[in-house]
């Protein structure tokens, strides 16, 4: 049948019982030149409009073929019903092929899902599979590409990108397959205000101690270990730290007792791993660690160290040559505690300071004036030097007073010598007030100080004995601005432990005994 004479066929089909369409020979491909729809089939029943169908197993070709030279669609599916909730285009395959394949040889797009109602809230693009395989899959396939295997772009307030994980997965996996790739796996880039990552852990879980891969917000690990990569590393080129850690919540153990979790941990679990757990380091004049404990309330230390090796706990070395290797500073005046506290409950030392350097010197203490500047309780102050039978320890004369003390020579002329004091000691010393001045003769002579004043002693010889006797002397004065202090009372120490065998032995036991005293 001609085209001439099909197309009213066509145009009555409608009018005419469903049988007389079976009036239209196979095969046909006729042609016509109309405005109109050269083929319209409309079904006011309860069936199908039209079914293309290929029962011939060996059968290649396509059940159905849409093509157009035009401007226009090659297909179009809509549903008008605004009560429909089925699908306008529903695409099935039984067997392993594709279900859906859209195909392009031009310069336009693979496929597009759109939604242009406003108040739709629904998915513009849903993948879902009941099976094991993904229920999506973006790949590019030319080496040449640069450009991104899959693109969300949002222009509204929402998420771009959503990965939500009901199973026991993972909600997002990301991984570059190319060893010789120097790309980064995730890269993150924000032009706004906001993080360029933020990651919220919501739920309780296992820490990382507990569980070997914790329940934290965030974990980063390198398996090959030949690599000398960091597993994290921050960088800023801002004025805002390169990694802060902020912990504003409360930490629940396995035990559901709840403790205070810490800002940042760095733990080394290898025995043999001889690397360091925390290095920090500047190029810059800034510091390279501060530690603050802001909480007034704060009992806690701002900083602790716990070594259960045999290396020091802390070691601070400064390569530089103006800079110090540690500074320990109070710098609020109501505080009462010291700012260096050291003890230890071994053998050994709770401190030791060595000069090491040609020029070095050991210890260098400074306080205000009526300060104590050190104290030492129950042990005592040494001087060690070498002998013939090793090392040997010279002990400190203590005084109930403070007293500075100057030596010298002097020699009898015609029985009398006035020794000038030395005017740099006499400026350490309170010379107004009484002064003791002891003396030796080294010769056959009684001497005495007949007189003293605030710059010199006259020595005078006492009987009979050689007027040009040779003789030292022993001067003590008060220290300048300490004259009143004598036995002054230290009741922080009353407490000290270390006095406890001394108070026993003395028959006192309690600071309130000492007091009354």
């Amino acid at each position: 049948m001609k085209a001439a004479s099909i197309a009213p066929l066509l145009g009555l089909a409608l009018l005419l019982p469903a049988g007389l369409l079976h009036a239209i020979p196979l095969p046909d491909n006729s042609s016509v030149a109309d405005p109109a729809t050269a083929f319209a089939i409309t079904n006011t029943g309860t069936g199908g409009a039209g079914k293309f169908e290929i029962n011939n197993g060996a059968n290649s070709k396509d059940a159905l073929t849409a093509v157009t030279n035009g401007t226009g669609k090659a297909g179009f599916f809509q549903v008008n019903n605004a009560a429909n909730n089925t699908y306008a285009l529903q695409a099935q395959s039984n067997g392993p092929g594709i279900a859906l394949y859209g195909y392009n040889t031009g310069t336009g797009r693979g496929g597009v899902m759109e939604i242009n109602n406003a108040a739709n809230t629904n998915i513009a693009l849903y993948g879902y599979t009941n099976g094991l395989g993904q229920a999506g899959n973006f790949q590019v396939n030319n080496t040449s590409n640069a450009k991104e295997a899959m693109r969300a772009v949002s222009n509204g307030t929402g998420t771009s990108v959503y990965g939500v994980m009901n199973g026991k997965g993972r909600a997002g996996w990301f991984q570059l397959n190319n060893t010789t790739s120097v790309s980064n796996g995730v890269e993150v880039n924000n032009n706004g205000l906001g993080w360029s990552v933020f990651s919220l852990n919501t739920g309780v879980g296992f820490n990382a101690d507990n569980h070997p891969f914790g329940s934290g917000a965030g974990w980063f690990e390198i398996n090959q270990q030949p690599s000398p990569a960091d597993a994290l590393v921050g960088r800023t080129n801002g004025t805002g730290y390169a990694v802060k850690g902020i912990n504003t919540g409360f930490k629940m153990g396995l035990s559901n007792v709840g403790g205070s979790g810490g800002g940042g941990w760095f733990e080394i679990q290898q025995p043999q791993n001889n690397g360091t757990a925390l290095v920090v380091k500047t190029d810059g004049t800034g510091r390279g660690e501060t530690i603050d404990l802001t909480n007034v309330n704060a009992s806690n230390t701002a900083l602790q160290v716990s070594n259960f090796g045999g290396g020091p706990g802390i070691v601070t070395q400064v390569e530089g040559t103006i800079s110090s290797a540690g500074s320990f500073i109070n710098s609020n005046n109501s505080n009462t505690e010291p700012a260096l506290y050291a003890q230890t409950n071994g053998s050994d030392y709770a401190g030791t300071f060595i000069g090491g350097g040609a020029s070095s010197n050991g210890v260098y203490i400074s306080a205000p004036a009526g300060n104590n500047g050190l104290n030492v309780v129950s042990g005592v102050k040494t001087g060690i030097v070498p002998t013939s039978s090793g090392a040997r320890a010279l002990y400190t004369e203590e005084s109930s007073e403070l007293w500075f003390t100057d030596y010298g020579f002097g020699q009898l002329k015609n029985g009398k010598a006035v020794i000038p004091i030395d005017p740099t000691f006499a400026e350490t010393v309170n010379l107004n007030e009484p002064y003791h001045v002891f003396l030796q003769a080294y010769g056959k002579a009684e001497i005495y100080v007949s007189r003293r004043t605030q710059t010199g002693f006259e020595v005078r010889l006492l009987h009979k004995g050689d007027p040009s006797v040779e003789f030292s002397y022993r001067l003590i004065g008060k220290r300048r601005g300490y004259e009143q202090t004598r036995l002054n009372r230290v009741p922080f120490a009353d407490s000290d432990p270390n006095l406890l065998a001394a108070k026993q032995a003395m028959g006192i036991h309690s600071s309130e005994k000492i007091a009354k005293k």
